[in-house]
């Protein structure tokens, strides 16, 4: 019976987990919107070290705490195994909470000094999609780069562009200094 209860839990357990991974997931996707593609990946790679210093510390946590009753080196190796495993699937659901929740924060919570940055691009790929009009293949002057972003625009604006015009775009600044909510400036 006691056995039976603890393959509840256990069901229970990874069903939850599996729940807050993709909740995590699609909170991050939600709002990845607000933000242009290069900002996010540069905040993803810059937290992956955070990330992976939080999910070692768990292991050594749980390591030392559970040292003493490790019989062997079989269970040693199983228990290594085992937190390897356990520590993939965190690192995957925190990277995505973690990110989401620090964009989120950044976007609601009002920054002080309210500023407005101003960025321009060179259009490469313009598509409608799902009724929105999307600049999707800019040109980012700063980074050099060709970068993916998903900037809507209204129909008029993206009737009156051309590929290889140059736009500006409005951000917010958020609360981590991370710029948010683009508008397309008129020229």
């Amino acid at each position: 019976m006691k056995k039976g209860i603890e393959i509840i839990k256990a069901i229970l357990l990874m069903a939850f987990l599996v729940f807050l991974y993709y909740f995590s997931k699609e909170f991050l996707k939600s709002e990845r919107v607000y933000y242009s593609e290069i900002d996010v990946e540069n905040l993803k790679e810059n937290s992956f070290w955070f990330i992976l210093i939080l999910v070692c510390f768990i292991v050594i946590l749980r390591f030392f705490s559970n040292f003493k009753m490790l019989k062997g080196v079989d269970e040693v190796f199983g228990f290594i195994f085992n937190t390897g495993f356990v520590c993939y699937f965190l690192f995957s659901m925190f990277q995505a909470s973690i990110l989401g929740s620090y964009l989120y924060f950044n976007r609601i919570i009002e920054n002080s000094k309210n500023e407005e940055l101003f960025h321009s691009y060179r259009i490469h790929g313009m598509y409608p999609y799902d009724e929105s009009y999307k600049l999707r293949w800019l040109y980012d002057f700063e980074s050099e780069e060709i970068v993916r972003e998903d900037f809507i625009v209204n129909y008029e604006d993206y009737m009156s562009l051309n590929e290889g015009d140059s736009v500006r775009f409005k951000f917010k600044e958020g609360y981590f200094g991370i710029k948010h909510s683009p508008e397309y400036e008129r020229k």
